[in-house]
């Protein structure tokens, strides 16, 4: 194997690896936004709740 051949497969694993890193990172972000979308979601139901029957005078 030449060095230049050495050289385009060692360009090719480095490509696929960048590309790996990132396809994990959008899963993991998109996962990880899920989930604290959630948590908000259930936090502000539960501020406007209170805030409501604050306003309501319960």
């Amino acid at each position: 194997m030449k060095a230049s051949e050495k050289l385009f497969c060692a360009r090719c694993l480095t490509i696929l690896g960048i590309v790996l890193v990132l396809f994990l990172v959008v899963v993991i972000a998109d996962s990880m936004s899920t989930l604290w979308l959630e948590d908000m979601e259930r936090e502000l139901a539960a501020s406007l709740e209170i805030s409501s029957n604050a306003i309501a005078g319960r």
